[in-house]
């Protein structure tokens, strides 16, 4: 199955204010010593790069009803973007295939939002996009 591999996003970061860019700050059994106001990367959004973020989450989300053949969605629990291979349109719902096995398939409303992008060059373009505002 084709899949687009997920690349680092290049909004505005700074150094954590808690962990101070090291990662790691008081120990808990569940985590480690993994800091929580950065989850072990050492940088933390700006508030321009949480507004780059919330635009680019943004522009990802289509109706379910606009969704074809060829493009890509990305849903819970992965983060993967997977290749839609076939789109089913019932009379409640809409069943978006990834793959032949029926766990990879997608059941929504017809108006449910799904995040989506038709190629790389469209993530990278909306990603851009996002950047520039």
């Amino acid at each position: 199955m084709q899949a687009i591999a997920a690349q680092p996003l290049k909004f505005d970061r700074k150094v954590c204010s808690r962990c101070h860019g090291s990662g790691q700050y008081s120990y808990c059994q569940m985590h480690g010593t993994t800091c929580f106001g950065c989850g072990g990367s050492g940088k933390q959004l700006t508030a321009k790069g949480k507004q780059q973020s919330a635009a680019y989450t943004a522009s990802l989300s289509r109706p379910a009803s606009e969704i074809k053949e060829g493009e890509f969605i990305r849903y819970w629990p992965s983060n993967k973007w997977r290749k839609v291979l076939k789109v089913e349109t019932k009379e409640n719902y809409i069943g978006i295939w990834t793959s032949e096995r029926v766990d990879d398939r997608y059941n929504c409303e017809p108006n449910s939002m799904v995040e989506s992008i038709k190629s790389e060059t469209h993530r990278r373009e909306l990603l851009a996009a996002a950047i520039t505002r």
